[in-house]
């Protein structure tokens, strides 16, 4: 297993299980990093940036050909480029054959208003998606 303390940043593939201590950013503003088998630390990150609706090139992906077991860490999604997610948008950003664990934490950007993120295919398919903000329950 390849143990990376710091970080990794970039395209491309990186063969190998790798134990990730630190922050994973894929792509290069922005771009896809593929990998086999990953493990996630309880303080690592994994920084995906969203500068538009293509993904490789308009916003960040990690791939997994293999399992992904996140014990703990943080999700960080930034917005570039001026970007404005609008309702609908959807943003695959993680791919996995295996996933185990969650993330403790999900840093994403503020939304325009009656918008929010809807995280619940994160974890099945890597998958945020904005959709309209739930209407509140009406109190008796």
């Amino acid at each position: 297993m390849l143990d990376r303390t710091r970080f990794v940043r970039g395209d491309g593939r990186i063969p190998g299980s790798l134990l990730i201590r630190g922050l994973v950013a894929p792509g290069t503003s922005a771009g896809i990093l593929t990998v086999d088998d990953v493990t996630w630390d309880g303080d690592s990150r994994l920084e995906v940036e969203l500068g538009g609706r293509t993904r490789g090139t308009e916003y960040d992906a990690l791939v997994s050909t293999g399992s992904v077991a996140l014990l703990g860490g943080t999700l960080n999604a930034v917005l570039i480029n001026s970007f404005v997610p609008r309702c609908g948008d959807a943003f695959d950003v993680m791919d996995f054959a295996g996933l185990t664990g969650t993330f403790v934490a999900l840093n994403l950007p503020a939304l325009g208003p009656d918008l929010w993120w809807d995280t619940s295919r994160l974890y099945a398919s890597g998958v945020l998606e904005v959709v309209p903000e739930p209407a509140p329950v009406p109190r008796k």
